[in-house]
């Protein structure tokens, strides 16, 4: 076999085996285009004009795109464009905050609308309200929710926090596809805000958010990517503002349950007293209310000598008020004694000698006397206790 000679930097390099300046060319040593020689050739040859050189391998195989370490990589870069878990759940607490203190204060009304006209009237089914309102006011929330963000292109919380829900082709998802992925995140996501199966479920999607980079519940449906365009200071000051409006707002309602306790007692006179006094009677009490407010309305008008009966009312200090109008006496004339031996409506004092529940539960009863014009200040109160029989 022949020794072979070839070109290196302008000098002849050999000699060396055929095998040997086979393995150069392989290992990219030398080029194709090197000049080569061996006895009995006339002048120096390019290696490729060589057969027995010129073997060349096959090209390297193309990389699997999906192997291991290139699906690690994918998921690293995901989770690089993607918000944090952390990010994602106080964008989600956020929405909901505002859109439940919303629900809350139509509830509020809604409720005191019915207590008032005598829809509800007994506490059990102001309980069955709360627990309607209750089964019903996260699917809501999650309605209103849908349609701030196919109105706005983002929830108010997302926006404010940088976040953006877009399909997986890249488009801007329409209300029915942000409503199917609302109603999915309160299932999967928020498990129906079940204290143990919310729990369970917070912790399955945080998992699959930090292995996977996205929830079940977007998974081949939706992406969630993340900008620097975020407004923290503002996404905190109204955080604020809403944790204030919960603490007010519960300050606010906590009479609810004695507003509907009272509801049976329609007092025209001082309506505001029965809504918000938070003042709860026993039930012997509450009837004798009833009692002594059917007993004054049936009053005659005119009850004996210049008095007429007038009015029946409750006010805040638990006074429970007879008013009468003194048509011609000077009502500074008037007291216990004047009253009960001049006038001496005898059922009226009798009767209400006998409310001794209120009594005891710290009730007083009053007979108010004005002179015809009704006046506050020409008005005289009286104890019942104060008229001896």
């Amino acid at each position: 076999m022949n020794n072979w000679w070839y070109e290196k930097d302008g000098m002849a390099t050999g000699p060396i085996s055929q095998d040997g300046l086979r393995e150069k060319l392989l290992s990219g040593e030398i080029s194709s285009d090197c000049l080569v020689w061996h006895e009995g050739l006339e002048s120096w040859c390019r290696i490729d004009t060589f057969t027995e050189l010129s073997f060349m391998p096959p090209p390297l195989p193309v990389r699997d795109v999906n192997h291991e370490s290139e699906k690690k990589e994918l998921v690293r870069h995901q989770a690089a464009s993607n918000p944090s878990p952390w990010r994602r759940f106080f964008a989600r607490t956020f929405d909901m905050a505002w859109v439940t203190l919303v629900l809350f204060l139509l509830f509020e009304m809604l409720a005191k609308k019915l207590i008032t006209n005598g829809t509800i009237s007994q506490q059990a089914s102001l309980n069955n309200l709360y627990i309607i309102f209750i089964l019903a006011a996260q699917p809501i929330a999650m309605l209103i929710d849908a349609i701030v963000t196919a109105t706005l292109g983002s929830s108010i919380g997302k926006l404010l926090l940088g976040i953006e829900v877009k399909r997986i082709d890249g488009s801007k998802p329409n209300l029915t596809s942000i409503i199917s992925r609302n109603m999915s995140v309160l299932a999967s996501g928020m498990g129906f805000s079940i204290p143990l199966i919310t729990l369970i479920t917070n912790a399955y999607q945080f998992h699959s958010l930090k292995k996977r980079g996205v929830t079940s519940y977007d998974s081949n449906k939706f992406d969630v990517v993340c900008d620097d365009k975020y407004k923290l200071s503002l996404f905190l000051t109204l955080t604020v503002i809403l944790i204030l409006s919960y603490a007010f707002y519960s300050r606010g309602t906590s009479h609810l349950d004695n507003y509907a306790k009272f509801s049976n007692y329609n007092y025209k006179a001082d309506e505001q007293w029965y809504r918000s006094s938070p003042i709860v009677l026993s039930e012997a009490a509450q009837s004798e209310l009833k009692g002594i407010e059917s007993f004054s309305k049936n009053l005659p008008k005119d009850i004996g000598g210049d008095a007429r009966y007038d009015s029946f009312f409750i006010d805040d200090r638990k006074n429970i008020n007879m008013r009468f109008t003194m048509m011609e006496i000077d009502p500074n004339q008037i007291d216990g004694k004047f009253f009960y031996e001049t006038v001496r409506p005898k059922e009226v004092v009798n009767a209400c000698n006998g409310y001794r529940n209120l009594l005891s539960e710290g009730f007083n009863i009053y007979l108010v006397y004005s002179d015809k014009t009704g006046g506050p200040i020409s008005s005289i109160y009286i104890s019942i206790s104060d008229c001896k029989r």
